[in-house]
């Protein structure tokens, strides 16, 4: 099977970062790999083993330490599981699903079985949404509620909006190997931009395939077989899933939709600012399940 990345060496270079990253934020933590039907599955687990269990998904072009840092200080609540995407820039196995089938659902599904897991929080950001969705709509008695994060597969942004912002500032970095290029992609996606995204991304940009994802938008039927509490957080000038569209139609397609929030001045990425609300309304779902 052909790598995404362009050579071993351009892979080595990411997994460093990769270290790097996972090292920076100096928590204790296991490595677990999971053998599915569709590939051998990376899973990083921290946290007390007898907490409330809680997935982690990242999103496209990502992987898990870059959601752990997002979400630090959920793990002195709960046993946090953050999955490694297949077919992305991480420890997993480099295959890509097909989004228009149930293969996310079917690959999620396995996982929590082989974990034994019952009852869990589900957390999903951007393409890690979609995966979450995919999951409830395949089998839900493994999930209690779940945390979606900007997620795809609600509706779409602009597609000029898009070719300016993300695809023609990615693509000139490919050909110019300007940083310039790179900072105005991360400008117009990013809330804030920081070094060590700047590198990961001029990486990734430049020694892997990195792809756009075409997402198929949920539909009113598959909607309806969902029934556990979702709860939808949208960013107010994200120009891949606009924040007020993406939550205007998720009251009208979800009937299990709990709670919404919009964050003002915010982009696809959230700020720490940001995913501090995020975490609160996370702890404060944990404490009133326990009432």
């Amino acid at each position: 099977m052909q790598s995404f990345f362009s050579n071993s060496v351009s892979k080595k270079d990411f997994m460093d970062l990769y270290y790097k990253k996972l090292n920076e934020l100096d928590l204790e933590y296991e490595f677990l790999t999971i053998e599915t039907g569709f590939g051998d599955t990376n899973i990083i687990v921290l946290g007390n083993i007898n907490s409330p269990p809680l997935v982690l998904v990242h999103g496209n072009n990502s992987c898990a330490p870059m959601a752990i840092e997002k979400l630090k200080g959920l793990e002195k609540k709960f046993r946090i599981y953050a999955i490694d995407v297949l077919g992305q820039p991480n420890m997993s196995t480099e295959v890509r699903l097909n989004p228009k089938t149930d293969d996310y659902g079917k690959w999620m599904y396995e996982i929590l079985s082989r974990l034994q897991i019952y009852k869990t929080y589900f957390v999903g950001i951007s393409l890690g949404g979609f995966i979450g969705l995919k999951s409830l709509i395949y089998s839900q008695n493994r999930i209690s509620e779940v945390f979606l994060i900007h997620p795809a597969g609600i509706v779409n942004g602009n597609r000029f909006e898009f070719f300016v912002k993300a695809y023609l500032p990615s693509t000139s970095f490919k050909i110019r190997k300007k940083t310039t290029c790179i900072k105005q992609f991360m400008k117009n996606t990013y809330t804030n931009e920081d070094a060590f995204t700047l590198k990961i991304l001029s990486k990734l940009f430049l020694t892997y395939r990195t792809k756009w994802f075409s997402i198929p938008l949920m539909t009113t039927q598959e909607a309806q077989i969902i029934t556990m509490p979702l709860n939808i957080i949208a960013a107010k000038d994200d120009y891949l899933f606009p924040g007020e569209k993406l939550l205007n139609r998720a009251q009208k397609l979800f009937p299990s939709l709990k709670k919404t929030i919009l964050l003002e001045n915010s982009k696809h990425v959230p700020s720490k600012d940001d995913y501090d609300r995020i975490k609160e309304l996370i702890l404060e779902t944990l404490i009133t399940s326990k009432k």
